[in-house]
Parts: structure tokens; C-alpha cells; sequence
């Protein structure tokens, strides 16, 4: 019988499926960000809600208070608007919501006949955005970490590090030398769906004036709408920052965003299924 083992032993592997080739970690981040639109561009089709909940926290990590908003959202000109629906769970009476209404109504006025630099400035900032996202690629290490499942639908997980010896090219880009972390992506539509990143270094910005410090945790998940778009649903990040060089702050901040509503008159933007890189 011992001698049979052996010979058992390779009959069992052999019926086993082979394995197939490892995806290539490198060419799906890069197929993945070439097809990847800017938020804002499929966000501009809809009001929505955004709820928000900070949790501010002591040294040792307890909850000392909390705050809580609820604003319903939407692209104006270019940016997002939030006009405040409630506040610590109760909603604003009636003379506050005309005050609302009022506020929105001038802030629109005033984007609408904004400069032409203004509007200069602001298609600056989507270009520095789509220039950072032009840098993941190159910016990281990137590993294949197996597949999972996300709101039933497969994607790959893809882990990050800081690459040594890259060079940011941009100043927002410098972020990425302190990041590390992990990405889902859709198998299909390469759709970055979730997004898992923590700060390993700590990371400065605004003139020294607040300092991040390391530790600092992101998750960003986003969804298919309608199997159209990909919209945001939940984002949370967790940490300290130093103030100034004299306050430290320890926050939690949860935001969901939910009752996607499409605006009149805004078509879909449709996803469409992609190759990958195997």
C-alpha cells in the first residue's frame, strides 16, 4: 500500500484544474485609468444625498462627541453645491430651509457670471485631478492579490506600494509617495470599485500648516447605477492631523451618498464591458 501512495498522490493532482496565468496587476491598473472618467462628470446628471457623520475622538481612540449633516447635492457650474437638509438628525424647520433656498440661489448667481479666470482655474483643477490619476500607474508597485466579489459582481484585488526612486511630477502627486494599499477593480467594466489606503509617512500640505500623520486611513466604494454609471456610496477615512504644529485633531468622518435622483434632461453616461490585460 506505501507504495502506492506515491503514484495516488499524482493521479489526485492531476485531475485538480490548472492553474490559470496570473493576471497582469501592471497592465489592469493601466487599462483601468486610461478608461477611468472623473467623478464629477457622471455625478453632474444628478441631485443626491450626502450624509456625513464625524466622530471626534480622544487619545486612545474613544469617541469624545459627534456631529452629523445631511445635504442634498448636486453639480452647478462645474463644482458641487450642498444645500443643508438637516443637522445632528433633525431637519431644518421651514424659515431655515427658505434660508437655504436663498443661499443657493445666490451662490449660483454669483458661479454664473463668474470670471473667466475663475473658469480657468477650475478646468485647471480637473486637469491636475486626471493628471494624478495618469500617475498611479508609475507612481506604485503594483501586485496581483486574488479575486473577490462586490456587489456580485468579480473584480480583482490589486495591491499598491510606493515605488523607490519615483518622482511625483505634480505637488499633489507627492501624496502618493506616503500611500500604500490595495484596489477592486471590475472585471468587466474596469471600474475601480473600492479603494483601501492608509498613510505610511507622514504627509504635509497647505504651507506646514496641517500635517497628516501616519497611520491616517481611506475606504472609498462605488457602485453601478442602473448598470450605467458608477457613482460613489460610502467613503470613510480615520486619523490624526497636527494644526498648525500645535493642535493635534482625531476624527473619524463616515459619508454615504444615496437617492440618486437623475437630473431632466442629463443622458446616461452608459458603462461599457472592456478587455483586460491577463
Amino acid at each position: 500500500m506505501k507504495q502506492k501512495l506515491p503514484l495516488l498522490f499524482l493521479l489526485a493532482a492531476s485531475a485538480l484544474p490548472a492553474a490559470g496565468p496570473v493576471p497582469d496587476a501592471a497592465g489592469i491598473i493601466r487599462e483601468t485609468v486610461a478608461r477611468n472618467e472623473d467623478i464629477l462628470e457622471a455625478l453632474r446628471a444628478f441631485h443626491y444625498h450626502r450624509y456625513r457623520e464625524i466622530r471626534w475622538l480622544d487619545s486612545t481612540g474613544h469617541v469624545r462627541r459627534t456631529g452629523s449633516t445631511l445635504h442634498d447635492v448636486h453639480i452647478a457650474h462645474g463644482a458641487p453645491y450642498s444645500k443643508l437638509l438637516a443637522e445632528d438628525g433633525v431637519r431644518l424647520d421651514s424659515p431655515a430651509l427658505r434660508r437655504e433656498e436663498q443661499k443657493m440661489a445666490r451662490e449660483l448667481s454669483r458661479r454664473a457670471a463668474r470670471s473667466s479666470s475663475e473658469q480657468r482655474e477650475f478646468q485647471q483643477e480637473m486637469h491636475e485631478r486626471r493628471l494624478l490619476m495618469r500617475q498611479l500607474p508609475e507612481a506604485f508597485l503594483w501586485t496581483f492579490h486574488g479575486e473577490a466579489s462586490h456587489a456580485g459582481r468579480p473584480v480583482w484585488i490589486l495591491h499598491a506600494r510606493p515605488r523607490p526612486g519615483w518622482r511625483p511630477t505634480t505637488t499633489e502627486a507627492r501624496l502618493l509617495t506616503k500611500v500604500a494599499g490595495e484596489i477592486w477593480i471590475d472585471q468587466q467594466l474596469l471600474r475601480m470599485v473600492r479603494i483601501d489606503a492608509h498613510i505610511e509617512d507622514t504627509f504635509s500640505f497647505a504651507w506646514f500648516l496641517l500635517r497628516i500623520q501616519p497611520g491616517f486611513t481611506f475606504h472609498f466604494e462605488q457602485f453601478l447605477h442602473e448598470n450605467r454609471e458608477w457613482l460613489p456610496r460610502l467613503a470613510t477615512v480615520k486619523g490624526a492631523a497636527r494644526i498648525a504644529g500645535i493642535k493635534t485633531v482625531r476624527m473619524e468622518i463616515d459619508t454615504q451618498y444615496s437617492n440618486y435622483r437623475r437630473l431632466s434632461g442629463q443622458p446616461p453616461l452608459v458603462a461599457e464591458a472592456k478587455g483586460a490585460a491577463q
